[in-house]
């Protein structure tokens, strides 16, 4: 043990004291650097993590705008049919639709006056009907094609589908089926 404490001798007191507070500042600057790091880290995932629920929020926006769309056509869908329906109603209880057979004895016993001003009539009631039934086809043809272009819309817009599958990852990992 002497030659062990004699070798220790040969340097003096005050280098150890150097190299324990050389080894006591290194290990200091490494664990700041660590702990520095370390919060970096967290900033950069805070920051992720706010930039993700952003987009979901945003996503939820818009999903919430586009079912409101899609509601508003529904309705107005729901509105033409009503008319249709309340149309049609209305035809059949005017008596508006007769039969041939009803139309053919009414001109045979009319004047010739009569048979004029029915024919004068029944051309313009054709013609209203003409117009309206045109109407309607570009409506159901606008309407149609409006729905083609929303739902190709829809089915395209990735965030959309990315929100649909990160939605349903997250309820199914709550159901705990995955």
């Amino acid at each position: 043990m002497k030659a062990f404490t004699a070798l220790l001798d040969i340097v003096p007191g005050w280098m150890y004291a150097l190299i324990c507070a050389g080894l006591f500042g290194w290990g200091g600057i490494n664990a700041y650097r660590v702990n520095s790091a370390q919060a970096e880290i967290a900033e950069i995932r805070a920051a992720h993590a706010e930039q993700e629920t952003d987009r979901v929020r945003e996503l939820g926006r818009e999903l919430t705008r586009m079912v409101g769309i899609t509601n508003n056509l529904n309705e107005a869908y729901r509105e033409q049919t009503a008319t249709i329906d309340d149309l049609e109603r209305r035809a059949r209880t005017d008596g508006v639709r007769l039969t041939k057979a009803q139309r053919d004895a009414a001109i045979a016993q009319g004047s010739a006056e009569a048979v004029r001003h029915y024919a004068s009539v029944a051309g313009d009631v054709y013609q209203a009907c003409r117009d309206e039934y045109r109407a309607l086809g570009y409506d159901a043809a606008r309407g149609s094609a409006t729905a083609a272009t929303l739902k190709a819309w829809v089915d395209s817009y990735a965030p959309a589908k990315e929100f649909d599958n990160k939605l349903t990852t997250f309820t199914d990992q709550l159901k705990g089926t995955k």
